[in-house]
């Protein structure tokens, strides 16, 4: 009840009075009808949405939606029952006679607070089995519809769409597809596309966080450069004329194990759960709400992070003080300081390479004993914890590196013959340890799995997945190994209280499954398994807790970009964002945490031009990297590239503390004329107004004065200049407008209240 009164109070246009709830019986069919303010969806006995109202004019929808387990039969009539508060619940009997298997599956339609919500369990009868769950929307689309989704980028095709828009959509200017990178891949892929921009509906398959993985194609050491990825389970229609929009949201506490969004041009929409168990010992849950709106993709984003904030806020609360531009480089502090804060830099990512190998990150010794790491260097946890101190003393943040899924330097399998260590001394020898230690965490390579395009040639199958170093890859939902990690976590904040957390790698291997393990919920090409996304959840509940309760903080790697999997999880710092779509999902996924996003060298500024680099990276509130002494596999200080940083250092700076504004129809710029974007700062409000068209010197933009409040003076930051100007504004009610100069196609406004 707490929640839901904190939801009621800071979404005032959901508030409902009081949830509706009617019988209709049409045709004789004795179908449902539930309200929510703005919203009324007609049901019918077989659990299918068949029509619904959307709006304060109740703009009638001929949508249908419904719910099935493929190869999958009704047997037999539903059980409805009438529940308490205006819901309605439905229970059917399901046969798969294919798999000689069957399940019961209960939906309920509940009127809540803002929303229509729809559950679904699913309780297996007799044996374990596993099938798509699959729910579908038939939405009537017109040539006016617009469709938006939390993207890697939109859907479209070049040849065919309008010059203007594909000019928004992707303002740089165009690569050529017959372009190849060296892999062969079209360079257009890399290509950044607006993700703030609806468009129709169009023949897509969308994949939550990451494709699955096939025997077939496993895409072993997967990297989301992909635009068909989304990372947030939900969809919004807009109709602009009536001002209406309809959001489809899943919720993220699901135990989605895979999942897949397909649509259609003719606004079909489907969501098909994959690797799901169905069986007597667990039932299945998912759901969903149904939220009417304006037609402005802001406010289904609002509405999905206020209803689970835990999946879109900080558990650090001042963890935005970490935003800036960040480094990953080594324990090296000769470097001038203020250079790198007029850069904006902020964090390094601590890439020392100080454990003796991946996965053994601070040796269970003495605090001052020294050990040879594996970058070459002797080092020890109290060294580490100097370095982080000088850097902390000089105002910048150090995270070390952590990693869940990796383990050992040139593992041997099968197992050797063992080394001799003591006990005490097993840590000293990879392979001891773990064979000894935690056996049970060892990922092995089905002997079905197709390797011919393995990135590293000593996986085979029946063996473990190599790696960098020729490490392992390991399942943290190994109990000895989750044990193990949490003793170095516990370490970690023994024995380096200057250090401000940990930065988590390597995410893509969560998309696996341990067939020698049992989560109790995970169904893999016909057999029980442990889906490494569930083993990643179980671990950060733990260590989560053990982190926070200490006042460190959380950043990953988020190479699987899913919502779902940053509970927990306080910032982010994206090895992939230049390639363009991972820039755009880490954004969505950043909305109320700092994320720091790699540059990989000088080439991914030139490729576009200075300005289209930094410009695309304020627009989302995201920081790139900065040329940093020390720089692992990403860019090094140069004249020329420090001057391109020091020029946007000011933008950046004022960025800071930036969160977005998600109201709906928030901000706009006249005519088109550049982009904009509106964040809350501090100190008021974060305008970025950038790519402003060729010959372009002032741009009007209007904003809404959120929160209310005086404002004192609007100042514009320009790349090249150190300091900004005061510039006017007026005010109409909550309405502020500002005429924006811009130079080298941005100005950035701050509103001081």
């Amino acid at each position: 009840m707490k929640r839901l009164l904190v939801t009621i109070a800071i979404l005032p246009f959901f508030i409902f009075l009081s949830p509706l709830f009617s019988f209709s019986n049409q045709n004789g069919a004795g179908d449902f009808k539930i309200s929510t303010q703005n919203l009324t969806v007609l049901i019918s006995r077989n659990g299918e949405i068949k029509e619904m109202w959307i709006g304060k004019d109740k703009i009638n929808k001929p949508l249908k939606a419904f719910t099935v387990i493929s190869g999958s039969h009704t047997e037999g009539d539903p059980i409805i029952k009438k529940l308490e508060k205006g819901g309605v619940e439905l229970t059917r009997t399901l046969i798969n006679d294919s798999l000689q298997a069957s399940c019961i599956l209960t939906e309920r339609f509940l009127p809540q607070a803002g929303s229509i919500r729809w559950e679904i369990k699913i309780s297996g009868k007799g044996k374990s089995w596993g099938s798509m769950i699959n729910t579908i929307f038939r939405y009537p689309a017109s040539k006016n519809t617009k469709f938006w989704t939390t993207w890697g980028g939109p859907q479209f095709d070049r040849a065919i769409v309008d010059s203007n828009l594909l000019q928004r959509l992707i303002p740089a200017p165009l690569v050529p597809d017959s372009k190849r990178d060296e892999w062969g891949q079209p360079v257009s892929a890399y290509e950044w596309s607006d993700p703030l921009i609806p468009m129709p509906f169009t023949n897509s398959t969308f994949y939550y966080g990451a494709p699955p993985v096939t025997y077939e194609n496993p895409r072993i050491a997967y990297i989301p450069i992909q635009h068909n990825l989304i990372c947030i389970p939900m969809c919004t229609m807009l109709e602009e004329k009536d001002n209406t929009g309809l959001t489809v949201a899943l919720s993220p506490e699901d135990n989605i194990i895979d999942m897949d969004m397909k649509t259609k041009e003719d606004g079909s929409i489907s969501f098909e759960r994959l690797h799901n168990r169905i069986s007597e010992e667990s039932t299945v849950s998912f759901s969903l709400d149904l939220v009417a709106g304006q037609s402005d993709w802001r406010q289904s984003l609002q509405w999905i992070s206020h209803r689970y904030p835990d999946y879109f806020n900080p558990e650090i609360p001042d963890a935005l003080k970490f935003a800036g531009t960040g480094a990953y480089s080594n324990m090296d502090t000769s470097f001038d300081t203020e250079k790198m804060k007029n850069m904006a830099f902020s964090v390094n990512w601590q890439a020392s390479f100080d454990f003796p190998y991946m996965g053994m990150f601070l040796p269970p010794i003495n605090p001052n004993e020294k050990w040879k790491s594996y970058g070459g260097n002797e080092t020890s946890a109290e060294e580490m914890n100097e370095y982080a101190g000088n850097m902390k003393k000089r105002g910048f943040y150090v995270f070390n590196y952590f990693n869940v899924t990796e383990f050992g330097t040139n593992f041997k399998f099968p197992q050797p013959h063992e080394s001799g260590l003591s006990d005490s001394c097993l840590w000293k020898n990879c392979n001891d340890f773990l064979y000894e230690r935690m056996p049970g965490s060892l990922l092995l390579v089905p002997d079905e799995m197709r390797l011919n395009r393995a990135y590293y040639s000593k996986t085979k199958n029946g063996g473990p997945y190599y790696t960098w170093g020729d490490g392992i890859v390991t399942d943290c939902g190994d109990p000895a190994y989750k044990d193990f990690l949490l003793a170095q976590a516990q370490r970690h904040i023994s024995r380096i209280p200057n250090s401000f957390g940990i930065c988590i790698d390597r995410m893509d291997w969560l998309r696996f499954f341990n067939e020698k393990a049992n989560d109790g919920v995970s169904w893999f090409n016909g057999k029980p398994v442990r889906s490494l996304n569930t083993s990643w959840k179980q671990l950060l509940d733990s260590l989560g807790s053990l982190m926070h309760g200490a006042n460190k903080a959380i950043l990953v790697n988020d190479l699987v970009k899913r919502v779902d999997l940053m509970k927990h999880v306080d910032g982010f710092f994206d090895e992939y964002a230049y390639a363009g779509s991972p820039l755009n999902e880490t954004a969505f996924l950043s909305l109320n945490k700092p994320a720091m996003c790699w540059t990989s060298g000088a080439s991914d500024i030139r490729k576009t031009g200075v300005d289209d680099f930094f410009q695309k990276y304020l627009y989302l509130g995201v920081f790139p990297m900065c040329p940093f002494p020390g720089n692992d596999h990403s860019i090094k200080p140069d004249p020329e590239i420090d001057k391109w940083y020091i020029d946007y250092g000011p933008l950046m700076i004022a960025m800071k503390g930036r969160k977005w504004i998600l109201e709906p129809h928030v901000i706009s710029v006249k005519n088109n004329l550049a982009k904009a974007n509106l964040f809350s700062i501090p100190k008021g409000f974060y305008i970025p107004v950038v790519y402003g068209k060729k010959g372009v010197a002032n741009a009007m933009v209007t904003f809404k004065n959120v929160g209310g409040g005086k404002i004192k003076f609007c100042q514009v930051y320009s790349p090249g200049k150190k300091e900004p100007a005061i510039i006017e504004f007026t005010a109409n009610r909550d309405n502020i407008t500002v005429n924006v100069p811009i130079e080298r196609g941005c100005g950035i406004v701050v509103v001081n209240k």
